[in-house]
């Protein structure tokens, strides 16, 4: 977890990246984000490879994560354990 009470972007993006699949409405109250954040952070994930979504019309309505989305959580949590802010 990030250093005080709030979340940062990396955090967030770690927290999605570990929930692997499902439906985008379980993600967002998993990872306890608004509407519109959670669109942003599908957006870059999408973006960057690192997960692919699936729409029904103009919603989003399940994501998976890529192997190279697997790959950066690794890598994530590498960087978090080095740092020592892994607290899990």
């Amino acid at each position: 977890m990030s250093v005080g009470n709030r979340r940062n972007e990396l955090d967030i993006i770690r927290d999605i990246l570990r929930m692997n699949s499902g439906r985008t409405t379980s993600l967002r109250h998993s990872v306890n984000l608004s509407h519109s954040q959670m669109r942003k952070y599908l957006d870059f994930l999408e973006k960057s490879d690192l997960i692919t979504l699936e729409r029904q019309g103009p919603r989003i309505s399940t994501f998976q994560v890529t192997e190279k989305g697997s790959r950066s959580l690794d890598q994530i949590n590498q960087l978090f354990e080095l740092l020592g802010l892994d607290s899990f």
